[in-house]
């Protein structure tokens, strides 16, 4: 069948053609059904001629479906089971259906999630964030519900809203963005002409950040102190300033000098950049960007949550957007809005006591927010976050949420907080939680609590032991049920270190506790300890 769901856009007399533009993307439509009204839907797809191939995903009892269209049965109470049919399936783009409803998918972890927490896909906007890279699919139309149209199928009879297509230029390549301060703005225009030869030229904006934040903002931007009477500052001006936003069609890597060092970069901006400056008489009066992370980081702190609208088609003049700090500044209107920054920012977990997260910031007891992150001070200055000690080795921080100033540890990859390998595989494995932040899976979870239950506190407390023994008695097929002891926990604890090869280590922070009792245990007698603890016990999952 082919499908009819998107268009070439005509170029304009003024404009000119892109040499080639990339082929058009395929639409699969996943239908979730579970009654007879939503395989009507997924006719009406077809017979609208909206996508390329109508995939069922049975849920439940469903009326025979024709052959027209592929059955798949999933688990979809199943994370894994749910995320492996989405990446089975074809094409570019991928349209999913529940209930009426219906959303564009260009991250099959959003539509997964969407629908693993019950909301049938409502709702839930499609991400593009660093992490799930890697299985993103290129969207060129957006579907929305339009006016109602009535379907006729044989033996069913249903209203169904009929989508529309509204056609969009395809992503034309890598993104990036180009400030030009306050003292190169003479050379706004020049530049901007530079680019859009060079490139696809999406967005001009003209903006400025406020006396009040711009010393902050500065900071937070370049991830480190720059007071208003530093050589940055001075250098670059303190003035309104012009940004230029655009996608690089055909970007080439390699590995270049740079102020940090050696990076791989996009040599293709790298040089474009180089070429600024020096048009301006050297020095930073230019800043770029020269990798996809460091756009998604820097667009994001820049412009907000919204930085995607910025790189539709091109606006036919520069647009003032006034004072615009960055976001933050004033705090963050939520745990959402927070994570949704460091999603595109920074790599982190949330270790652990995140169940009510994210309506509730805290767990009973619990009275901060435990996170694991790569670059502790990059992270400290995108949350807005302020030293609670004046220790350098203090990793504890207020970061303002709602009005109030909430405590967060930034442990960090590197600081024997956990072993290093830990840390690392923490990083690694992390899942999606309630679509809003990353955390530890099932077992992970478990084994990182529980060390740090044993070795981070002088003795388990009431809180954790029951959540361990209750955690314990899920995750074994059979073993100790109740209340576990002292020397079970400690048990499973040495048998998961043993599995590794790891050792408990102490952390760089001398505020955090160190069990010596415990450590001396498992170095001791950590064969002895888990045979006597589990006693032909658990078959772990």
């Amino acid at each position: 069948m082919s499908g009819s769901h998107v268009a070439t856009p005509a170029p304009s007399d003024t404009e000119a053609t892109p040499a080639a533009l990339p082929p058009l993307p395929t639409l699969t439509a996943v239908v979730l059904a579970d009654d007879a009204e939503d395989l009507g839907v997924a006719a009406a797809l077809s017979t609208l001629g909206i996508a390329d191939r109508v995939v069922i995903v049975a849920r439940g009892e469903v009326p025979e479906v024709t052959a027209e269209f592929d059955v798949v049965a999933a688990d979809w109470q199943d994370p894994n089971a749910g995320l492996r049919t989405l990446l089975r399936l074809p094409g570019d783009w991928l349209l999913v259906v529940a209930d009426n409803e219906l959303l564009v998918i260009d991250d099959p972890v959003s539509a997964k999630l969407a629908v693993l927490d019950g909301q049938d896909a409502m709702g839930v906007t499609a991400g593009s964030t660093t992490e799930v890279r890697f299985i993103r699919r290129t969207v060129a139309a957006v579907g929305r519900m339009g006016a109602p149209t009535d379907v006729v199928v044989p033996g069913i009879s249903f209203e169904v809203r009929a989508p529309r297509i509204r056609v969009e230029e395809p992503d034309l390549g890598e993104r990036h963005m180009v400030i030009v301060w306050e003292n190169a703005r003479a050379a706004a225009d020049a530049i901007a002409e530079d680019v859009a030869e060079r490139f696809v030229l999406r967005s001009r904006l003209d903006m400025s950040w406020s006396a009040e934040h711009f010393e902050n903002n500065l900071s937070r931007f370049y991830g480190q102190k720059l007071p208003l009477d530093s050589h940055k500052a001075q250098h670059i001006g303190t003035g309104p300033f012009h940004v230029l936003l655009f996608e690089d069609p055909e970007p080439r890597y390699a590995p270049q000098m740079t102020s940090s060092g050696v990076d791989v970069v996009n040599l293709n901006v790298f040089e474009a950049k180089a070429n600024y400056r020096e048009a301006t008489g050297g020095g930073h009066r230019i800043h770029g960007t020269t990798t996809a992370e460091e756009t998604a980081h820097d667009a994001t702190l820049l412009l907000g949550l919204d930085v995607d609208s910025w790189y539709q088609p091109a606006q036919a003049a520069p647009r003032d957007l006034g004072v615009l700090d960055l976001i933050g500044a004033n705090g963050w209107t939520d745990l959402r809005e927070l994570f949704a920054v460091l999603d595109r920012t920074v790599t982190y977990v949330v270790m652990r006591n995140f169940e009510e997260m994210p309506d509730d910031m805290l767990l009973d007891g619990h009275d901060d927010i435990d996170l694991l992150v790569r670059e502790r001070d990059e992270t400290a200055f995108i949350l807005n976050a302020q030293r609670a000690f004046p220790e350098a080795w203090r990793t504890h921080y207020y970061v303002p949420i709602a009005g109030t100033m909430m405590p967060f540890d930034l442990r960090y990859v590197g600081d024997a907080y956990y072993p290093l390998a830990m840390q690392e595989e923490m990083l690694a494995s992390r899942t999606r939680v309630n679509g809003c932040f990353w955390a530890p899976p099932e077992v992970q979870y478990f084994n990182t609590l529980l060390y740090h239950a044993l070795v981070h506190k002088p003795g388990v407390a009431d809180d954790y032991r029951v959540r361990l023994s209750a955690m314990a008695a899920e995750l074994t097929c059979a073993g100790p049920r109740g209340l576990l002891t002292d020397a079970q926990l400690v048990g499973l604890l040495a048998r998961w270190l043993q599995g590794r090869s790891w050792e408990i280590t102490r952390a760089f922070d001398r505020s955090v506790y160190f069990n010596d009792a415990v450590h001396n245990v498992l170095h001791n007698g950590a064969e002895q300890l888990w045979a006597d603890a589990a006693q032909g016990a658990a078959t772990w999952r």
